[in-house]
């Protein structure tokens, strides 16, 4: 896999979660599939990556509090490309090649990142 100017271009689909043809299309046809489990081994790392993010917010941050004090929102733009943990889940987990599955297609273009927490 390679990634250039927020392209994900995928070169090598061999280590690819095993995406069924049933899976992809109920994708086709819904435009949403449950993937139980496939990025288990992430979640911890981008859990950091968001408390990273929150602790550590850019300048395109636009989190929003409400007045009755029900609970805030916080979110945050493009900043995969400064948080390691986003980084690393871009260019090392099945991300790219799962997108590009479910697709039907041989890459998968990042338009940008967006962090939103409770």
């Amino acid at each position: 896999m390679t990634l250039s100017v927020g392209i994900v271009s995928i070169l090598d689909m061999s280590h690819a979660v095993n995406i069924t043809d049933e899976i992809i299309a109920e994708f086709q046809d819904d435009g949403v599939v449950v993937l139980r489990g496939v990025f288990r081994e992430w979640v911890g790392a981008l859990r950091e990556g968001v408390a990273e993010v929150m602790s550590h917010p850019s300048p395109l941050e636009r989190s929003y509090q409400p007045k009755d004090g029900t609970a805030a929102f916080f979110q945050d733009y493009c900043s995969w490309w400064r948080v390691p943990a986003f980084r690393s889940f871009l260019f090392d987990s099945p991300v790219a090649e799962v997108a590009a599955r479910l697709m039907n297609s041989r890459e998968a273009r990042f338009f940008h990142g967006h962090a939103m927490a409770p």
